[in-house]
């Protein structure tokens, strides 16, 4: 049994390593043998042009292999090992993000917890598979940090038992939103422009506003209104970088922030003092005199 899975398993490292090759010229081999659980220290082979490895138990088991080319870029791929005839079931699938592109390292799991679950990870074409599975009903999700993934073509619970294929997810960027108020002297202001930078709002009646899908990151908000000065002053109440990021992660919390607007004084030329204007007296009319 335990020859037959490493010969597979070697001929899948090859099958793997002659499609890799061709994305890098100088690369780093790592293989990753996943067992049904969490990884150790010997499930791991790294920068060797070899591996061994072998199952005491009958079952399937998923062999990712990652190149990198020690530069930042990667590629993956994997194959399942077979050892023995395990009477199992597999669910296979693809991820993709919003604009129909593969997303690679997006993790794939059967919704279990304990020694009933399973998990994977996508390759370069974003395509994956969840082995091992006994028949039964199973709550299938995706995960990748940044996104939030949906169901594309099917349902939860999903049914295995047969094998199932094309259970793809369609992933979309996760987004935000920033709330806050603005106020003239405690008074609320209304059409006040508010910008993250990119994305601009204006306040309502109430001063209140909204920028909304604002992505991860660091973002500087700013308010501007002709004729005022503005001093704004950011209480953030959530982040936007979560913790976490998971299928089952809680709603979006928005960032509150307060803006107080000044009307800036109008300022008059100086005038200086003059002199008293001297006033002339009235012109003295002639008068004219009969000769006698």
């Amino acid at each position: 049994m335990q020859s037959r899975g490493r010969e597979r398993l070697e001929d899948g490292v090859r099958s793997i390593l002659s499609t890799l090759r061709s994305f890098h010229s100088s690369w780093l081999f790592v293989l990753i043998l996943g067992p049904r659980q969490s990884l150790t220290a010997q499930d791991y082979g790294l920068n060797s042009a070899s591996v061994d490895k072998s199952w005491n138990a009958i079952g399937e088991y998923v062999v990712r292999c990652v190149v990198s080319d020690m530069k930042g870029g990667t590629a993956s791929r994997w194959i399942v090992v077979t050892v023995g005839s395990p009477a199992v079931f597999r669910i296979n699938g693809r991820i993709t993000d919003g604009n129909g592109n593969p997303m690679e390292n997006g993790r794939l799991h059967n919704g279990k917890t304990g020694s009933l679950y399973h998990a994977c990870f996508t390759d370069v074409d974003g395509n994956y598979t969840i082995a091992g599975l006994a028949s039964g009903s199973y709550t299938v999700a995706a995960a990748c940090y940044g996104f939030v993934f949906t169901p594309s073509g099917f349902a939860n619970p999903l049914s295995v038992g047969p094998s199932r294929t094309d259970i793809n997810f369609a992933g979309v960027l996760k987004t935000y939103r920033i709330t806050g108020r603005v106020t003239d002297g405690g008074v609320p202001a209304a059409n006040v422009q508010v910008s993250d930078g990119l994305r601009t709002r204006f306040s309502n009646t109430n001063g209140d506003y909204v920028i909304a899908n604002v992505p991860n990151g660091s973002w500087t908000v700013a308010a501007t209104k002709p004729g005022s000065t503005l001093s704004c002053r950011c209480r953030p109440s959530a982040r936007t970088s979560p913790p976490t990021v998971t299928q089952a992660s809680t709603r979006p919390r928005p960032i509150s922030t307060a803006c107080a607007l000044a009307t800036a004084p109008v300022v008059q030329p100086p005038r200086w003092p003059t002199a008293p204007r001297r006033t002339r007296p009235p012109p003295r009319q002639p008068t004219l005199r009969r000769s006698q």
